[in-house]
Order: C-alpha cells, then structure tokens, then sequence
C-alpha cells in the first residue's frame, strides 16, 4: 500500500498504513501470542465438534439398530429369537434381514479390504441404506466405501478390483457413504449371485443379522431414558448373560450403545475443551485491550497535534477503526488457517473426517466473540482519543 503512491496519498489512507505498518512491527510479539492463543482455542473446540459430529453421524448413517454377528451356529436360533421376543413384547415394528459376505483382501492401496455380498442380499437392505438395488453383470461389481476407513482411496467407475482370490471384477458403480451401516473397517463390494458363488469357492460367508426398526431412524437420542436406550441396554443385559452362561462366540452391536457410550466418553473432554476456547478467547482480547491501552499516551499526542491541523473527529475515529480492527481479526485470519492444516492429519489417525464444519463454526464463534470485544474496546478507547481532539 505504501508503494502505491495514488491510494497512500488519499484521505487519510497516509495516517492510517503508516500508523498500522508501525504498530504491525512493534505489536509483533503480541499478535504472535494472540494468534497462538486463539488456535490452540480453535482446535480444541473443533476436535471436540469433530469427535461429536463423527459421532452423530455414524449413528444417522447406520440404519439398523442391532447387528448380531453369527460365529455360533449351536446358539444362533436361540438368541436370534430371544432378540424378536424382547422387541415384539416390546411392541416395536422392525424388520430383520440375514447378510452373507465374504470378506476378501484386494492388491489396491485404495481399497485395501472389501466384503463381498451377493446382489439378491443386498437389495433387501438396499431400501433402508438409501441406496438404489444393484444388477451388476457377470465380472462387474458396485463399490460402497467410506472415509472413516483406514488407507481410504478413491476408486472411479471402470477401475478393477483384483482379490486375493484371483479374481478380478470391473467397478461401475461407486457410493461413498460417511459411515457404512455395518463392516466398516472394509468397503462392500456388490457383485451378482453367480459371481459371489464363484469367490467364494469352498469358503465359509459370514453370517450378520441386521434389524431395521423405522421408528427410531431419526435424530440421536438426548439420553438413556429413550425406546430405543431402555430396549437397547435390556437387549445387551440378555445376550451377554447368554455368552457367559454358554460361552457362545456370537457377537452383537446395539447403535444406541455405541453412540451414547461415546457421548458420555467425550463429555468431559467437551466440557474441557469448551472452556479452554472460552478462556482464551477472553485472554486473547485482553493482551490486545491492554496493549492498546499502554500505546493510548502516545496516540493522544499524536491526534492533538493533526488536529491542530486539520483532522477532523470523523477521520480520526476512521484511522483508529482501521488499526484497531486489523489488530482484533487478523490473528482470527491466521488461526483458522492454521487450525484447518494441523486438526485434518490429527483427526484423520483418529478415523475423524468431519474437519471443515466443525473448524468453521469455531472460527465463525471466535470471529463472533472478538467483533463483540472489538466494538467494546473501539467505543472506550475512541472515547479517551475524542478528548485529546482540538
């Protein structure tokens, strides 16, 4: 600005970018700390966002409440209908729906791991993933993944997945989802019936069940004392009594469980990390209240004098806007940028992927905040400047 003679020889552009070049260099170090305050602020708020909106998420993604996971074949029937006892005595409407994949290691970086499940089966959960029914042809397949997945890729249609396996089938179709509904440490990979036969060769499917219960598919209950909670944790109690009294390997998952377990896990860190952004916040406007104050002399002097020559009121609090303004937001400028670079690795060795949301909605409460503190301190220190005025 100052090399652009036209736009410095304006107005009082002159007063202003000298003015703000000077304090610029002189309040080096305490933009410096102001910034470094306000992102570690940033970013402890945001990954506790992170973690919360990740968290929600896979509880909207999952359409189904309950997961049993068939090792057992002896105790399957007997728990499979303890599980339909308690929700039809409950009165609950669900549907259930047996899944048989494979799981199947691929030679992709990519798509490290895949399940593979037959067409037939998934189009009887394809209504209730949201998703449309899949007719792949022989030597074709339909790829879901997710980013929550480790070494997560980016596959197009017309890429081949090669299985350990030997076999190789062509990618028409490719759904990302946030959070797949079950197996979400592999993509699903949807071939037809007489593909899945031939994988599978003398392999043994894995065996899922999965209950679809539409009334409880909407937002994440507030605590443990909804339907879906009170059913969820009686559930739990009665399978693994089931477990320690047959010694069964079978396996379950209740979403309400994992969502509120979670919750209460992060609670604490949320009230942590909450009040840190608050504190600081708070500290941040103060290192800039303060310093402002103690430059406050030297800045009367200097409006007394040019307004002995001509500076008017108006001018005056328009240069001590600028300054003061540039001072309050620039470290929310750099802050932000610099919670967006170190939050996404961070996040990512946690499985975290909703970054950008939750970092913006801390910037934008930070940005909040600070206009409040900045509005405040303009009017007090315009306030002690108009008295210096002639």
């Amino acid at each position: 600005m100052k090399r652009s003679r036209k736009a410095l020889w304006r107005g009082t552009n002159l007063l202003w970018v000298s003015e703000l070049a000077y304090k610029m260099k002189d309040n080096a170090r305490i933009l410096f700390l102001v910034t470094v305050v306000t992102s570690i602020a940033s970013m402890s708020a945001s990954f506790v966002l992170a973690v919360d909106e990740t968290n929600r998420k896979e509880y909207e993604n999952n359409p189904f409440a309950i997961e049993y996971y068939s090792f057992d074949e002896q105790h399957t029937e007997q728990e499979f209908a303890a599980i339909n006892e308690l929700l039809d005595r409950e009165g609950v409407s669900y549907r259930s729906f047996k899944v048989e994949n494979l799981y199947r290691r691929t030679v992709h970086d990519a798509v490290p791991s895949v399940e593979v499940i037959a067409a037939s089966r998934f189009n009887q959960l394809a209504a209730a993933m949201n998703l449309p029914e899949a007719a792949p042809d022989s030597g074709e397949a339909i790829l879901i993944s997710s980013p929550a997945q480790p070494s997560h890729g980016h596959m197009t249609p017309g890429d081949k997945i090669t299985l350990d396996s030997g076999h190789t089938v062509s990618v028409t179709e490719v759904f990302e989802r946030e959070a797949l509904p079950f197996m979400s440490w592999a993509s699903i990979l949807v071939v037809n019936d007489n593909s899945y036969r031939t994988i599978q060769g003398d392999a043994k499917s894995s065996v899922l069940f999965v209950y679809h219960v539409p009334e409880w598919n909407s937002r994440p209950p507030s605590g443990t004392d909804s339907p879906e909670a009170v059913i969820g944790a009686e559930l739990k109690k009665r399978l693994q009594e089931n477990r320690e009294q047959y010694g069964t390997s079978n396996s379950f998952s209740i979403r309400i469980g994992s969502y509120l377990s979670l919750k209460q896990a992060t609670a604490l860190f949320s009230f942590i990390g909450i009040f840190i952004a608050f504190l600081f916040s708070v500290s941040s406007a103060s290192f800039l209240y303060f310093k402002l104050y103690t430059e406050l002399a030297a800045d009367s002097k200097m409006y007394h004098a040019l307004s002995k020559i001509g500076l008017s009121a108006s001018e005056m609090r328009t240069s001590a806007t600028l300054q003061i303004g540039l001072l309050f937001f620039v470290p929310i400028v750099i802050s932000t940028v610099q919670t967006l670079i170190v939050m996404r690795p961070v996040l990512g060795t946690m499985y975290v992927y909703s970054v950008y949301k939750p970092v913006f909605i801390v910037s934008a409460a930070f940005l909040a905040a600070q206009t409040l503190y900045f509005f405040l301190v303009r009017s007090r220190y315009l306030h002690r400047l108009k008295r210096m005025t002639v």
